[in-house]
């Protein structure tokens, strides 16, 4: 129930956080994978453009469970995206990401089994490059790679995601 309510509170924040401004914002779905991990995941993102380069984007995945651990994560990260002819966009990003960790286990003693969940809390760095391809003027697909450094280990994310563009 409690993802649930993250979750929805999550698509609450990013629905608000859209304004009226001149520049393009963006909102969507995405895919997620984390190598580390090897768990698949669903997200959903905003961004913003800031002049003609620079975007910022705000986006929370659940990876599903997979080796008893499930993630919530929420990042933010800025691009500078250069424009590679008529629909493609590309560039470098940085930003931070912090993810919500649970770990359950089973142990069987006998006829019982025991179960222990644990819980913790993780921020890093972002580091990688992101990629825009319009489909036209409303819609969008993005990509970003990833490489969040966090309690010293190095975790390889991929994202691929649509956007409606506003």
């Amino acid at each position: 129930m409690t993802k649930k309510a993250i979750f929805l509170l999550a698509v609450t924040i990013c629905g608000l956080s859209l304004h009226a401004e001149t520049f393009d914002k963006y909102v969507g779905i995405q895919g997620a994978y984390g190598k580390e991990t090897k768990s698949p995941g669903l997200g959903i993102h905003v961004a913003e453009d800031w002049g003609c380069h620079f975007r910022t984007n705000l986006s929370f995945n659940y990876f599903f469970k997979h080796n008893g651990i499930t993630h919530l994560g929420g990042d933010i990260e800025w691009n500078y995206l250069l424009n590679l002819g008529k629909h493609w966009r590309l560039g470098p990003l940085t930003g931070v990401g912090a993810y919500l960790s649970w770990w359950e286990q089973e142990e069987h003693v006998g006829m019982t089994t025991y179960k222990t969940t644990e819980t913790g809390i993780k921020v890093g760095l972002n580091l990688g490059g992101s990629m825009e391809f319009r489909v036209n003027e409303r819609w969008a697909i993005t990509g970003d790679v990833r490489c969040q450094f966090i309690s010293g280990k190095r975790r390889p994310l991929f994202y691929l995601g649509i956007s409606r563009v506003r």
